[in-house]
């Protein structure tokens, strides 16, 4: 599956079709993000189950580049994540070129993904979906017990700002996170320490994280499954 896709990828180098390539590459055992700037380049291209919100990294470098046309290596949730990106003008499609991949059977049935492969698949066997049984479970629950479980899952600010982090598509237009003088300095603690990117962050806007504005988005939005987006 690599040389199929590390191909394909050369091919778009020498036909002019991007300019740059954003996937991941083995750095010294670690698979990190990078960006391949030319075919030359590609000899570390990996193609591991590490998962990296590579989405992200485009639009900071579409909103640097924006003429520049670049490839991104993607599986079925990221390019989920993109069609939403470009409904809501955060990327051009004409300035992206994605590469597919399809998860195996395993990493399906691990993240529960009803289609763990994307349209635009180059490589791997497009096994079939999975049915997400963690969202059902929630969803049968009493709207009381739902609500309970999603406030004590964003307990502490630090929950938000992950979902802002990981989450394939997700942004906000103005976010109340972002001004700092809503917030006071040191009060949300995370559990464990992380890494977390603040500048992407969620559609819900001007939303102040405090207990209040919590228990209204949770109530409106996260409760009943026929309301999401």
């Amino acid at each position: 599956m690599s040389e199929k896709i590390k191909q394909y990828i050369v091919e778009l180098f020498q036909q002019g079709k991007i300019k740059a390539f954003l996937g991941l590459k083995d750095e010294s055992g670690h698979i990190v993000p990078h960006l391949f700037s030319n075919a030359e380049d590609l000899d570390g291209l990996n193609f591991g189950t590490e998962r990296y919100q590579l989405n992200k990294i485009l639009i900071q470098l579409y909103k640097r580049y924006p003429d520049v046309t670049i490839g991104i290596l993607i599986r079925g949730c990221d390019e989920r994540g993109l069609k939403e990106l470009y409904k809501w003008n955060q990327l051009q499609p004409e300035k992206i070129i994605a590469v597919g991949i399809a998860c195996s059977k395993e990493q399906a049935e691990y993240c529960e993904c009803s289609k763990p492969y994307p349209d635009t698949c180059i490589s791997g066997e497009q096994t079939p979906g999975v049915d997400n049984k963690t969202v059902k479970k929630i969803d049968s629950l009493e709207i009381s017990e739902r609500l309970n479980y999603w406030l004590d899952n964003f307990s502490d600010a630090s929950s938000v700002m992950v979902v802002a982090t990981y989450a394939r598509c997700v942004f906000a237009m103005n976010a109340a996170w972002k001004r700092w003088n809503l917030l006071k300095e040191g009060k949300y603690r995370q559990k464990t320490p992380s890494f977390i990117c603040l500048e992407p962050c969620i559609w819900l806007e001007d939303v102040l994280i405090a207990d209040s504005a919590k228990r209204h988005v949770l109530q409106s939005y996260l409760l009943e499954p026929s309301t999401r987006r």
